[in-house]
């Protein structure tokens, strides 16, 4: 919250970082539900970064090839004309979810934008967007239309640290580092998503969430294993025994005995698939044998 209210005083984004399924998305979304409630999706965007994003993306794209045809086709064409009846070059253009941030953003009802993973792009990727996000305002050479923000939207970046970000990117926002979830926290999270299975076993879910951390750490410490389990991996590997808990007791596939910290561990590789890779799974069988 007080980082929240920092951004909206000096105007700077938000850079959130931490693993995967630390909440980092999830973050923003809740300052918009916060908010407008039921009503946040008319002032939330998102803009999911990929591989081949580039910074232009996010303010505009223009349909030259729509233009082209249109061109060729001449009075024939189904095109939009400005007062002058000449063709008007803005119905190529279509605006990005940074550029809607921009349009919709005001003093009563700021705008709240997502920019999420933004380290899976190019290195320039960040850098591209210093001055749109300093100077709050771009420009569409094809129309010339200047684009700015009434007024400051708060924007949400996350990066899951798959590579260095730029000083000069660094230096403009707001940083918060996300921690794992603690297991009470763990708790919470799976009596939020997984309805009825902390109630039935709770006891169960407590060795479950031991198991499920030993299964962590043991992935950190090997360097030759690069998989990273998190909230979402235990919530899937938990559902299994959920569906298997509402079952008759005569068609379960597990017993009492499987639901307790030694039986987790015992478990078939099913039930581990999600949360190990194979490269352990194959060294705990050899540490069996």
């Amino acid at each position: 919250m007080e980082l929240v209210r920092l951004a909206q005083i000096i105007q700077r984004p938000v850079l959130l970082k931490g693993e995967p399924g630390s909440g980092k998305t999830q973050l923003a979304k809740a300052v918009a539900f916060e908010w407008y409630g039921a009503e946040y999706p008319q002032h939330f965007f998102e803009w999911h970064i990929k591989s081949t994003s580039k910074a232009v993306d996010g303010l505009y794209t223009f349909d030259h090839v729509a233009r082209l045809r249109n061109s060729q086709l001449g009075d024939k064409a189904e095109v939009f004309r400005d007062e002058n009846g000449k063709e008007d070059p803005r119905q190529y253009r279509k605006f990005g979810p940074l550029a809607k941030a921009f349009l919709t953003s005001t003093a009563e009802r700021p705008s709240i934008l997502l920019i999420d993973e933004v380290d899976k792009a190019d290195i320039d990727f960040p850098n591209d967007l210093l001055l749109e996000l300093d100077e709050l305002r771009f420009t569409i050479p094809e129309t010339g239309e200047l684009i700015e923000a009434a007024y400051p939207p708060i924007i949400f970046i996350t990066s899951n640290d798959e590579r260095e970000l730029p000083e000069a990117f660094l230096r403009r926002c707001l940083f918060m580092y996300i921690k794992f979830p603690k297991p009470d926290q763990l708790r919470m999270i799976i009596k939020a998503q997984l309805p009825g299975l902390m109630e039935a076993q709770e006891a169960f879910v407590n060795a479950a969430i031991v198991r499920f951390n030993e299964l962590r750490e043991a992935t950190v410490r090997d360097a030759a294993d690069n998989k990273r389990v998190s909230t979402s991996e235990l919530l899937d590997w938990l559902k299994p025994y959920l569906y298997e808990l509402m079952l008759p007791e005569s068609k379960r596939r597990i017993s009492a005995a499987d639901l307790s910290q030694e039986g987790l561990a015992k478990l078939p590789f099913y039930y581990h698939a999600l949360l190990k890779t194979y490269a352990a799974y194959q060294r705990e069988k050899e540490e069996e044998s």
